[in-house]
């Protein structure tokens, strides 16, 4: 018997979801209805609080429309018993895009790494020459006021093989192999758009998003985050510490930083006596 494959953790540089949508209504977020309201919403907003440019927004077309009327009517006509469409979403960690300087590289960056997404995903299970859409969203995240670039792509419920066109379908683990397919694709295009070095940059924000991350969990009243936390989180590094290795007993920032400076103290003490020792 072939041995499962394991189930590999998300890395967090890039969040994606890929979801179907009954041809029928049988609850929320079915039916021709709900990929109607979908397909205006997508063209027309960023978010619910942020309309998209005047004259709305442009759909990159690659087979199956142009606009929200075409995309619907595409949907419809190339529909299976059970899925009348697949929408999914890219949305890299704002973090990570801010590294990319420049605004219209940043967005040249999404639209490869879009349409890579969807036509490696589509040979790997072998069908060929996907219809789809996808749109370029423009938001700034809720902290740090970052820009979050994301895409959202619209496929058809059916895919076209040797046969004709069958009922495409995503089991659980054609899903987890698509987030890892997506994980995957985005590193290697940040690698090709920057270098190697971004993964340094990716562990030290990983590192300080870790020690905000207990900061916030400790149980004190009023607490506040330090502003110098990229700065803690190296020297926690440095030390060989990670936020695993915070004694429990450490409740307060005031208690962190006083064991975060014995550590320093403890390491002078031990350098000046393996010094003496070797004189």
């Amino acid at each position: 018997m072939a041995k499962a494959k394991e189930k590999r953790e998300r890395r967090g540089t890039i969040w994606s979801n890929l979801r179907w949508i009954h041809p029928e209504r049988t609850g929320y977020g079915t039916g021709v209805q709900s990929l109607k309201e979908k397909l205006r919403y997508f063209t027309y907003r960023d978010d619910r609080d942020v309309k998209a440019p005047a004259g709305g927004r442009r759909w990159v077309d690659h087979g199956l429309g142009a606009t929200h009327r075409e995309i619907l009517a595409s949907c419809q006509a190339l529909t299976s018993d059970d899925r009348l469409a697949w929408s999914v979403m890219l949305s890299p960690k704002p973090r990570l895009m801010a590294l990319i300087e420049q605004e219209p590289e940043r967005r040249e960056f999404l639209q490869n790494l879009t349409e890579a997404v969807v036509e490696q995903w589509f040979e790997a299970r072998g069908y060929v020459d996907p219809a789809y859409s996808y749109v370029t969203h423009d938001r700034s995240t809720s902290e740090e006021g970052l820009q979050q670039l994301h895409t959202h792509i619209i496929l058809p419920g059916t895919v076209e093989t040797s046969a004709g066109r069958e009922r495409f379908d995503n089991r659980p683990t054609d899903l987890r192999e698509f987030n890892e397919l997506v994980e995957d694709l985005f590193e290697l295009h940040m690698d090709r758009q920057l270098g190697k070095e971004w993964r340094t940059q990716w562990a030290a924000i990983q590192r300080e998003e870790a020690l905000k991350k207990y900061f916030q969990e400790m149980q004190v009243a009023d607490e506040v985050l330090p502003t110098n936390l990229p700065e803690l989180a190296e020297q926690l590094h440095h030390q060989g510490f990670s936020v695993e290795n915070i004694p429990t007993h450490i409740t307060t920032t005031d208690a962190f930083h006083a064991w975060l400076t014995s550590l320093d103290h403890d390491k002078d003490d031990l350098d000046m006596w393996f010094g003496r020792r070797g004189r």
